[in-house]
């Protein structure tokens, strides 16, 4: 299972899980046109497919994604912890950032 993050012609971006290959999901979501509406209809084309990395640091799960160096060679990411009733939530602590990224980085 992988992560996915398909980035709208609206802007808007949505992150699932796709069990599959990361090719696999370039051409399942790319150039398609996809309902992300929750109670109308929203017909929205996937202009972008990215993929975060996972990984569990003292029990809790952490995503990362968009993985750049910042000023003097730190490594950096765009973090969410999962919390289990509100789902993903965006890390705002710098040292972890800096520790999930530093992690996942190849």
């Amino acid at each position: 299972m992988i992560t996915v993050q398909c980035h709208y012609d609206d802007g808007n971006m949505i992150t699932t899980s796709f069990n599959g290959t990361e090719d696999e999901a370039r051409v399942y979501f790319a150039g398609q046109t996809l309902n992300i509406g929750r109670i109308e209809d929203n017909n929205r084309t996937c202009l972008k497919v990215s993929f975060a990395r996972e990984t569990e640091i003292h029990g809790r799960r952490y995503m990362a994604s968009n993985m750049r160096l910042i000023g003097e060679g730190r490594k950096w990411a765009d973090v969410h912890y999962y919390h289990p009733f509100l789902g993903w939530r965006e890390v705002k602590n710098w040292d972890r950032i800096t520790q999930v990224a530093t992690t996942l980085w190849d």
